[in-house]
């Protein structure tokens, strides 16, 4: 039995997704299948956060090869003359990571400028085939709400239901795209099982 068992076990690899500059914190825990592009990546990231994808997105990583310098991985558009960025549909997370890389960056909506670290946790046994999420804390900021500047005010409101900008924001947070099937925001609010993870969408960023 335990051979049947082992044999059904298998290996995912481990992420911590923070956003930062936020209070309080807000982050995630997933697990991924080894063989994830990086695009299937950004996926599995937007859908654990709560992001919508709306926006262009990229990821950071140290360039072993260069001390100092980094590889940024997207999806390549000629009109922004970004030859430089490794093609994300086609680049696999295991090879960024089998050189011990345990930290990139991740940065979602170049206008409001979210930034998040991914900390690599390692290879970790798992039934499931995968993606997963494992953990989390808060749920995520509303888009287009202005970076966490923005986010932080609309925090202010949303503590004091006496405030006087209470029921625009939360109207706004409710019925815009912004929202989230018309229920208010409630923070420290997040549930694991209710994440819902998408197939990757070849080549498309939104």
């Amino acid at each position: 039995m335990n051979q049947s068992r082992a044999l059904k076990t298998k290996k995912l690899m481990q992420f911590k997704i923070v956003l930062l500059d936020v209070e309080p914190a807000i982050w995630r825990r997933i697990q991924v299948p080894q063989n994830f592009t990086f695009q299937q990546f950004h996926m599995a990231i937007q859908d654990a956060m709560g992001w919508f994808d709306h926006h262009l997105h990229s990821f950071s990583i140290p360039d072993s090869k260069n001390l100092g310098q980094t590889i940024e991985i997207g999806l390549p558009n000629e009109q922004f003359c970004e030859d430089n960025i490794k093609d994300e549909t086609s680049y696999l997370i295991k090879n960024c990571f089998k050189d011990m890389v345990t930290k990139i960056d991740y940065q979602y909506d170049f206008g409001d400028s979210w930034e998040h670290e991914i900390i690599y946790e390692g290879l970790h046994n798992a039934k499931s085939k995968g993606p997963i999420c494992i953990g989390g804390k808060n749920p995520c900021p509303p888009e287009d709400i202005g970076g966490s500047c923005g986010f932080m005010e609309f925090l202010d409101v949303m503590r004091d239901p006496d405030n006087d900008e209470y029921e625009e924001n939360d109207s706004w947070y409710k019925n815009g795209r912004n929202g989230c099937n018309g229920k208010s925001f409630k923070l420290g609010k997040f549930n694991k099982n209710r994440v819902k993870f998408r197939k990757s969408r070849r080549g498309c960023n939104y």
